[in-house]
């Protein structure tokens, strides 16, 4: 059988950046992320559950880890890490469960500062959405641990913001709205 000529797809321009009303642009949007493991999926996607899915933008998509175990001890820490491709001014971060989950009891949030991590926010159950304010930091990764969970922990959304633009670059805005 033989192929006309086939034509090649273009590439699809980058989605845009995702904005809050509450803290202006998500500088945590496809960021590289790393997660250890997650769980298998039930389909032909080998992704469903990837850690990219809570970076995405999308509600619909979400992260789940797997459930595998170290050395036969019982089952890991999950772990979610974002790389934030060098040093990120952040001051609020945003974490959601997805609809019809909410199984987390307990998490932290950690930023990655001169070579530590330092903790920024930590919490129970998450739910729709928790948001966590705090000073400005300059943070190179950020890695939320879920500590305790009862079933399948999984997260479709962690946003990273800066409220206020100091006129630097990846500086957010914030709208405030009555």
């Amino acid at each position: 059988i033989a192929l006309d000529n086939p034509v090649m797809p273009t590439a699809r321009p980058p989605p845009p950046t995702p904005s809050g009303q509450q803290f202006g642009v998500n500088l945590a949007f496809l960021r590289p992320v790393n997660t250890g493991n997650i769980r298998q999926s039930d389909t032909e996607d080998a992704r469903k559950y990837g850690g990219e899915k809570a970076l995405d933008g999308t509600p619909a998509t979400y992260w789940m880890p797997g459930e595998s175990s170290r050395s036969g001890r019982g089952p890991s820490t999950p772990v979610f890490e974002i790389d934030a491709e060098g040093p990120l001014v952040i001051d609020a971060l945003t974490i959601s469960e997805p609809t019809g989950i909410a199984n987390i009891r307990a998490y932290k949030i950690e930023g990655m500062v001169d070579s530590d991590y330092t903790l920024l926010a930590e919490g129970t159950s998450i739910g729709v959405r928790k948001t966590h304010t705090f000073p400005e930091i300059t943070v190179w990764k950020i890695r939320l641990t879920i500590m305790q969970s009862d079933g399948a922990p999984a997260i479709c959304e962690l946003t990273m913001h800066r409220r206020t633009n100091h006129g630097l670059p990846g500086g957010g805005s914030v709208a405030v709205f009555n």
